[in-house]
């Protein structure tokens, strides 16, 4: 029995869905479910997802809205009305868990907060060089080296000092390819605004409304990770 939702956002890039689906094949903690809230994909997606559904034992829910442009917060709002356990954890297509993924956030589940980890931008070189076979041996384990173990203890260390000082409390940010909640405090204050179109600022706007409702943050930066495929920036980030 799962005790666990992973949510992953998605929307028309086959190839990255695929390596981020092979690494929670890889789980430690294999009592979780997956979610997918695919924001307008074309057949190809849905494609992918019949795959691994018949190749792994992995249980996979395709939950599917038609492409009227970026709507990631209506599309992980309909997503969760199909989850069934307590604590959730969302992450997006392009990032690829780390195999204790799933068992760090377990172990260290917020009650009526969030929980927010790392992740590990991988290169444009790596990237396109990480093949199914590379993923399988777990050699995107290599990338974390030492350098980036510390810096990923610093950016912990720094949210550990934001949240006692209340002139930065809210911190530490959460970003949508790495965090977990409480269901409860996700639906207490009623998810995602879905007034927000195009990308960005929707899991800040969601992180704002939770801090105001005094549900805890506990940033797990250095022990939570996931690795993050690179990709081109999008052009309307800075609107």
């Amino acid at each position: 029995m799962y005790k666990i939702d992973v949510i992953i956002s998605a929307y028309n890039w086959e190839d990255a869905l695929r390596k981020t689906l092979l690494g929670f094949t890889q789980q430690t903690y294999p009592y979780f479910r997956i979610l997918i809230a695919d924001d307008g994909s074309d057949s190809d997606t849905r494609e992918v997802i019949k795959a691994f559904k018949k190749k792994y034992m992995i249980e996979i829910i395709h939950c599917w809205q038609r492409d009227r442009g970026f709507r990631k917060a209506r599309m992980i709002n309909k997503t969760m009305k199909l989850s069934k356990t307590r604590q959730v954890i969302f992450t997006d297509q392009d990032t690829i868990p780390h195999p204790d993924f799933v068992k760090e956030h377990y172990k260290r589940f917020v009650p009526n907060g969030i929980l927010v980890g790392g992740y590990i931008r991988l290169s444009k070189e790596y990237t396109q060089n990480l093949d199914f076979k590379k993923i399988k041996n777990k050699d995107y384990l290599s990338q974390v080296t030492w350098k980036r173990k510390k810096v990923l203890l610093w950016k912990h260390v720094k949210s550990l000092f934001y949240q006692l000082n209340p002139l930065h409390s809210r911190r530490p940010s959460i970003m949508g390819l790495n965090f977990s909640i409480d269901r409860q405090a996700f639906l207490k204050v009623n998810g995602y605004d879905m007034n927000y179109e195009g990308w960005g600022q929707e899991d800040s706007d969601l992180a704002n409304r939770i801090w105001k409702a005094r549900f805890p943050f506990k940033s797990c930066w250095n022990l939570c990770l996931a690795f993050h495929q690179w990709h081109p920036e999008n052009p309307t980030k800075k609107e």
